[in-house]
This record gives C-alpha cells, sequence and structure tokens, in this order.
C-alpha cells in the first residue's frame, strides 16, 4: 500500500467515516449505470475499423474489439438500467471536424438507430456527452 503520509496525508483523521453502517443502508434510490467510455478504446478502434468497410458503420464485436450495441447489451445483461452512450461511439462523429451537411443526416440517422435500439433493449439514456474537454 502506498504510503500518503509524505504528503500530509493521516488516514486516522477519517476514522468517524467508519462507523458500521446500521439497517439496510441501499434501499434502491440509487441507479446503476455505465458510461460508454469504460469501453472508449475497443469501440473507437471498430468504428475505426468499419470506415474501410464498403458502408461504414458501427463495426464487428471481436474476441479484442465491441462494437456500440454490443457493449450496450453487455451493460444491460450484468444489469445496468441506464447508459451513457455518448456521440463519440457514433459513426460519423468527430472530435474536432465540424460535419459536412451529408454527415449531419448521416449522423442523425445512426444517432436515431442507437436510439431506437436502446429503447428497444429496454435500457435508458442517463446522459450524454459530446466532446468534453477538461
Amino acid at each position: 500500500m502506498q504510503n500518503f503520509n509524505s504528503y500530509g496525508y493521516d488516514d486516522a483523521k477519517y476514522n468517524y467515516l467508519r462507523k458500521p453502517l446500521s439497517g439496510n443502508y441501499f434501499r434502491g434510490e440509487y441507479k446503476l449505470y455505465m458510461n460508454l467510455y469504460s469501453f472508449s478504446r475497443p469501440i473507437r478502434t471498430t468504428i475505426k475499423e468499419a470506415k474501410t468497410d464498403p458502408l461504414p458503420g458501427w463495426g464487428k464485436t471481436t474476441n479484442e474489439l465491441i462494437n456500440t450495441f454490443d457493449s450496450i447489451k453487455w451493460a444491460k445483461e450484468v444489469g445496468m438500467e441506464y447508459i451513457d452512450p455518448a456521440f463519440y461511439f457514433v459513426p460519423g462523429y468527430d472530435d474536432f471536424a465540424v460535419p459536412s451537411e451529408s454527415e449531419k443526416v448521416q449522423i442523425k440517422n445512426r444517432v436515431l438507430e442507437l436510439k431506437n435500439f436502446i429503447d428497444d433493449l429496454g435500457i435508458k439514456i442517463i446522459s450524454t456527452g459530446i466532446k468534453n474537454d477538461f
């Protein structure tokens, strides 16, 4: 375990937080959700590789990669009630370039395709991100 004392951290100051919890701590008021950024590298790679397809799209899930749809199915299967899909994982969206009019139509169609899939799966969108830059 790393020693944080060199940073002025004194673990004993937080003993008051370590009281045993009584009763039923979790009463269902918190909802589980997954941000698809958890699968960022494999999803982005899948979409990037799909650009070489005759009709660029979502890409195929393999042992190393996962596409956007399969990551959402996985979230549902493990009990997530909500997802944050983020625009990064929609084919055609670019973090930096402004899309042309035809690209906007394509992106909108892909977003609607994704939304319909999510609705059919019975999972809900809790939020989404568009080029967060901290």
